[in-house]
């Protein structure tokens, strides 16, 4: 009887084991799941900032580069659920073989909203670049317009100072015509 006992306690330990094992398993492919749909919601909160300008723009590519870091290091964290899922199938594809479809189904979903979440984020990184070269562009552009400004006010300035020779030398003429005679 005490050996039956036994057998009955290693058998409902291992069965917690599994159930254990089982729900940590669909517990991690739920925290996947909330951490991707938090990064998108942070995706769309960085996609709809108003730039007005660069210093925002670079605060953002710094602060954007570090969420994009970010997104990069957690597929390992969906390797490590993959691994798990793989060792449920391993352990209950004889018993139950629709297991297989219903993981690796999982695994594809969550593995596309990952790469969906990363290829947003590049979107949103190449459009702040964009606007960085857009700015640098347009500070250009002033730098351009604002030297040759400076020469066109040489230029006027020399104009002026000739007229104002012309003006001065004809005085001169008139005083000594006026002289002379």
């Amino acid at each position: 009887m005490q050996e039956l006992e036994i057998q009955c306690q290693i058998t409902r330990d291992n069965l917690q084991k599994e159930i254990d094992d089982y729900g940590r398993y669909y517990q991690q492919v739920q925290v996947i799941e909330k951490w991707l749909l938090q990064m998108s919601f942070q995706l769309m909160a960085h996609n709809s900032l108003y730039i007005t300008t660069k210093e925002q723009s670079e605060q953002q590519l710094i602060q954007h580069d570090n969420l994009m870091a970010e997104i990069h290091s957690y597929q390992k964290t969906i390797d490590h659920a993959r691994e798990k899922g793989d060792e449920q199938i391993g352990k209950y594809i004889q018993s139950r073989p629709s297991i297989k479809d219903t993981i690796v189904k999982q695994h594809q979903n969550i593995q596309e909203s990952y790469n969906s979440l990363l290829q947003t984020a590049a979107q949103i990184k190449n459009r702040l670049l964009d606007s960085i070269n857009k700015f640098n562009e347009y500070e250009e552009t002033l730098e351009i317009i604002s030297s040759k400004l400076e020469m066109w006010e040489m230029a006027v300035k020399n104009i002026s100072e000739v007229a104002s020779n012309s003006e001065r030398l004809e005085r001169a003429k008139v005083k000594m015509k006026k002289d002379v005679i």
